[in-house]
């Protein structure tokens, strides 16, 4: 089979599992540019920028999943689609309850991570020199997480059960 099959036996196997996709993508931007007055952001309030940047990430995802998928790259596109799994969790927890607080938490360990990332390679972040890195680590909210790891606090299986209970309303 040619490259320029598989696309075409691609859509003939998938035809109903692919149109119900479509159809459900074209509702999304349906209700999206009926509400997109209603989308802004406002500078005051850290949920905003985050919402609508895991939005953003989440309507590029969603194509590049699409083409990969279409394309024969299934295994590529579930690792996309693993990723959007992360970013509803994370929108899930942001929406919760005091949206702004838990933005913050979330844009901070965001920042953190990526900081401990770039040293692990030997790097410096753009921002080394103008974030105030005691202060970011202290807003993360993860102070379970760093229990968990040095063995202190709740166990592994409570501390699962509080973070789903707390990103999923369980």
């Amino acid at each position: 089979m040619s490259a320029v099959d598989i696309p075409a036996a691609i859509r003939a196997k998938f035809e109903k599992e692919l149109t119900g996709y479509e159809r459900l993508l074209a509702k999304a931007d349906e209700l999206f540019g009926r509400n997109q007055a209603k989308a802004f952001l406002d500078t005051a309030r850290p949920s905003t920028a985050a919402v609508l940047g895991l939005y953003t990430k989440a309507r590029k995802s969603i194509v590049a999943l699409h083409v990969l998928a279409t394309s024969g790259y299934g295994e590529d596109a579930m690792i996309i689609a693993r990723s959007l799994i992360n970013l509803c969790i994370d929108l899930g927890y942001i929406c919760r309850t005091d949206s702004d607080d838990r933005a913050r938490q979330w844009i901070a360990r965001g920042r953190v991570s990526r900081r401990e990332m770039a040293q692990a390679f030997g790097l410096t972040p753009p921002d080394e020199m103008t974030v105030d890195w005691g202060h970011r680590r202290a807003s993360q909210g993860m102070e379970g997480c760093q229990n968990l790891r040095s063995g202190q606090g709740r166990g592994p299986g409570e501390f699962l059960r509080d973070c789903l209970q707390a990103w999923l309303y369980l």
